[in-house]
């Protein structure tokens, strides 16, 4: 699992683990190497032993982004995994501290460029959907804000908190987290 413990990637992993092992009969080890956008997680799989026991819960970045943002991967998608199927679709959602006075994008742009370098979002790492998003909202509506470095469950304390102002987290359609 190439995240961290408590986002939505780890919530599927761990539902699909749980059905899959009341299929095969086995226990399923689901296990969080979060780190280099995936890459660790990657790179560990491809030296495992090809015994059919062990599996990687790809997204997007590992596969798509990371060839090409890092030109020496210890793994090329195309020759070392097989895709079985897509899992699950998640959205990316903008949600704001309630301190900051915007109730929608509008007015977030708005107070966002009345000052600058003032707001911050979380994203749990460079080149992830939450950080690429945010960074094309920052490019399309030319605003200052900056990125604030984590992982997926102390952002959604922190923003709960309000020690983040800004948070974009890919996340299951039901937001039941964001409602916590």
């Amino acid at each position: 699992m190439p995240q961290p413990p408590g986002g939505a990637i780890d919530l599927i992993s761990r539902t699909l683990g749980e059905r899959l092992s009341e299929q095969v009969k086995q226990p399923v080890i689901v296990e969080n190497v979060p780190g280099a956008n995936g890459g660790l997680a990657a790179a560990q799989v491809i030296r495992s032993v090809p015994d059919g026991y062990t599996l990687f819960m790809a997204v997007d970045t590992n596969l798509v982004v990371n060839p090409n943002l890092y030109p020496n991967l210890a793994y090329d998608q195309f020759r070392d995994f097989t895709p079985i199927n897509a899992l699950a679709k998640v959205s990316l959602v903008l949600v704001a501290n309630p301190k900051v006075p915007a109730n929608n994008v509008r007015e977030l742009i708005d107070f966002a460029r009345a000052y600058p370098g003032k707001l911050n979002y979380a994203s749990i790492g460079l080149g992830t959907q939450s950080h690429l998003g945010m960074e094309m909202l920052k490019m399309m509506t030319n605003i200052d804000i900056y990125r604030v470095v984590g992982s997926t469950s102390p952002e959604m304390t922190a923003l709960m908190q309000a020690d983040t102002k800004k948070w974009a987290e890919v996340i299951k359609k039901t937001s039941a987290r964001i409602a916590q």
